[in-house]
């Protein structure tokens, strides 16, 4: 169950665009957090459904925070929570809060 507060990523991707998918029982946002795209993203939420959603490049040069949780402000079940992107270095930082997540580790390509 994710809790309205959500999971905060950070990360340094290339300017790779990063792609996330999930199987959830309503729609998901992702926002913007902290830390820039860019030009290319500035502010806002994106809706993230049944289709994988593609976030703006970064440009690559810097770290990049953003925030998955559920549209509505109500809890949301979420079977599978997929984050993919080429990285730059082994910057990876995954904050819960109070959600449960099976632990994992990310598979870096960089």
């Amino acid at each position: 169950m994710l809790k309205p507060s959500g999971l905060l990523f950070a990360m340094h991707p290339t300017e790779a665009r990063i792609t996330i998918t999930a199987t959830a029982a309503a729609p998901l946002k992702v926002c913007e957090l902290g830390t820039t795209f860019s030009k290319h993203w500035s502010g806002g939420c994106r809706r993230l459904g049944q289709e994988p959603l593609t976030l703006p490049t970064s440009g690559g040069a810097v770290h990049i925070g953003f925030r998955v949780a559920p549209w509505s402000a109500h809890l949301t079940r979420v079977a599978r929570l997929s984050v993919r992107w080429h990285c730059v270095d082994h910057y990876f930082v995954l904050r819960r809060g109070t959600n449960q997540v099976r632990t994992t580790s990310p598979i870096f390509d960089c």
